[in-house]
């Protein structure tokens, strides 16, 4: 290889001069220069360096290739520049061009990659970051103390920028648990060292949502674009976290539960992502941070929820997953959020290539061939536990277990109770007890189920869900006699109107209360508030799985009784938590299952002890 342009560190910014006046581009230089530029790629043992070039509105960056020897610093940032819309002219140019805000957005993440130049054009575009934000704290105290000292320090060590801010936020939040603060030191090291994002992963009732007001505490800066993405029943939980343990009101006047507002730091739901009413101002925000709270809701390949997220997510500077169930059913869950949080590992750019990685090969040839009923009872459990490997390994990502951190937890008591709905005198629902025999002989055969049975499943659950419904409330009457609150989870609204209906006839000193998708978000906090309330002696809340599964805190109660089941054992797994939580009093919790034997609640059964074996690997890791 000849000679190369791109040996000096510090001087292969061209173009035009920066409009700053010279003394603050002195300052921001003298500042600049003690943060070491990175190599991109080496020749013979000497480091080569991205060089940039700015002209008009266009911003050209040109990479130093070796032949067959590039770094892995190179191809990261090669696929940065194409991931903020830079556009490759090959030879003679060999460079890739961009305008100013994607080089903003570019030099926010790989800031230590660029000249001492470039670094003070990428700071008057707008690029923020840990080194800018120290910067102009400084230079505000500057002007306001002509006596302060003109020299802009930047931390020696990141670390102990960060050891700074966790004793701010443990004043602020003298609450927070030592394995809380932990949790809180790791985002922020991801959070300096420029990393895109970071997954919290720990189990619920950890307390993730007070992790993360401590890290916008240590990190939120006047004029701060923040998005917090929640699912609907959890905005109001959200904004009363904030006024718990916001008690300087730092946050609290910025935080908006409206239409999505720049310089705010906006709580919203998922669904603002596909509302006409919300979704332009939604997309026209630059995001400085972006908190997916229950990241899991953004799994899906092919939604349109998750096709609008992307051009938001491309914005942020920074970008925090929380969920306590990154899997439910298969690791393949994980690809999309890890591609959002820009996590992928090296080398995977497609969802087969991750399937293969994570699922294995077999699973891999099914997928990609679209035969889904052999490719979803195919994957290798060694596979699957080497997600949390190569996730531990990113230093992106944390998980911790309540039985880890806090010795104090109730034990876990399941309860499964049969029952036998074999000869029912309903037509109709002897067929689809009929039915549902022979779907579960041919799931249990590996079969592929006939079109028009596998259309009808939903018909028979809900069927044998209403059937069932008179078990449960009977059981409930001589097991749960004398019991002062617990909880019922269901699936369908006629067998959650059931419910209560015979429970309010039996028991009429009781508050019986309904979490379903047809009670307000307002409604639904009020009557968490209340169940919760040491003032309501006696209450019963009958709730829907698919809205009340997750994100609730009910530990004024330690028994859940389960009128009917879900497909996905996660799904089972977080409902029960709703109750398991370091605030829970009891020492046991007990949970009782309603089986229908003999249909496809066995079977659903069967499926979650199963993948219980694989899902192990991956959730309590």
């Amino acid at each position: 290889m000849a000679d190369f342009p791109y040996l000096a560190p510090t001087g292969e910014y061209t173009g035009a001069m920066s409009s700053l006046d010279t003394s603050k581009a002195d300052l921001l230089r003298q500042a600049f220069s003690k943060i070491p530029v990175k190599a991109v790629n080496y020749h013979q043992n000497k480091p080569l360096y991205l060089t940039v070039t700015v002209q008009d509105n266009i911003c050209a960056i040109r990479l130093p290739y070796v032949h067959n020897a590039n770094t892995q610093d190179f191809i990261v940032i090669k696929d940065a520049l194409k991931k903020y819309g830079f556009k490759y002219s090959p030879s003679p140019d060999n460079v890739w061009r961009g305008d100013k805000r994607q080089f903003a957005l570019f030099a926010s993440q790989y800031f230590e990659y660029l000249s001492i130049e470039s670094r003070i054009i990428a700071y008057e575009l707008g690029a923020k970051n840990r080194y800018i934000d120290a910067i102009n704290e400084k230079l505000q105290k500057l002007e306001t103390n002509a006596k302060e000292s003109l020299d802009i320090a930047i931390p020696d060590s990141i670390a102990k920028s960060v050891s700074k801010d966790i004793e701010m936020v443990k004043g602020l939040i003298p609450s927070l648990r030592d394995y809380q603060v932990e949790g809180v030191r790791h985002i922020l090291l991801a959070y300096s060292n420029g990393k895109k994002g970071f997954l919290l992963c720990d189990e619920q009732g950890l307390g993730k949502t007070v992790q993360t007001i401590a890290f916008l505490l240590s990190t939120y800066r006047k004029g701060m674009t923040v998005v917090i993405m929640t699912p609907d029943v959890m905005i109001q939980e959200w904004y009363d976290r904030i006024v718990e343990f916001d008690i300087q009101r730092f946050l609290l006047p910025r935080v908006t539960l409206k239409n999505p507002l720049p310089q705010r730091i906006n709580i919203i739901n998922y669904a603002s992502l596909t509302a006409k009413s919300k979704l332009p101002s939604l997309l026209n925000l630059q995001p400085d941070i972006i908190v997916f709270d229950e990241i899991q809701n953004l799994k899906s390949l092919k939604s349109k929820r998750v096709k609008n997220v992307i051009p938001l997510a491309s914005k942020a500077r920074f970008i925090l997953g929380l969920t306590g169930t990154l899997v439910k059913n298969r690791p393949v869950e994980a690809y999309n959020i890890l591609r959002l949080l820009d996590m992928l590992p090296n080398g995977i750019k497609d969802v087969v290539k991750f399937i293969k990685n994570f699922e294995g090969e077999t699973a891999a040839y099914y997928y990609r061939t679209g035969n889904h009923a052999r490719y979803y009872r195919t994957i290798e459990a060694e596979k699957a536990a080497s997600l949390i490997t190569y996730l531990k390994s990113t230093q992106q990502y944390i998980r911790r277990l309540k039985k880890e951190v806090l010795s104090e937890l109730p034990a876990k008591s399941r309860i499964f109770v049969n029952i036998d709905i074999s000869n029912p005198s309903d037509t109709h629902l002897m067929e689809a007890i009929s039915e549902e025999a022979k779907i579960k002989n041919m799931l249990e055969a590996n079969l592929k189920l006939p079109r028009d049975i596998a259309l009808r499943i939903s018909t028979y659950r809900r069927l044998i869900g209403i059937e069932k419904a008179r078990w449960v409330v009977s059981y409930i009457l001589n097991k749960l006699d004398g019991k002062n609150k617990f909880i019922v989870y269901a699936h369908h609204n006629e067998v959650i109107d059931y419910i209560k209906m015979k429970l309010s006839e039996a028991w009429s000193d009781y508050e019986i209360y309904v979490i379903d998708g047809r009670v307000s978000r307002d409604e639904r906090a009020r009557t968490v508030a209340a169940f919760q309330s040491s003032a309501t002696e006696k209450a019963i809340i009958i709730a829907s799985l698919a809205v009340a599964s997750e994100g609730l805190t009910l530990t004024s109660t330690d028994e859940i009784v389960f009128a009917e089941t879900d497909w996905v054992p996660a799904t089972m797994l977080q409902a029960e938590d709703r109750i398991h939580r370091f605030s829970q009093q009891s020492n046991k919790c007990t949970y009782h299952y309603i089986i229908a034997i003999g249909t496809l609640d066995q079977y659903i059964y069967n499926v979650i002890r199963q993948k219980e074996r694989y899902l192990k690997y991956i959730n309590t890791q």
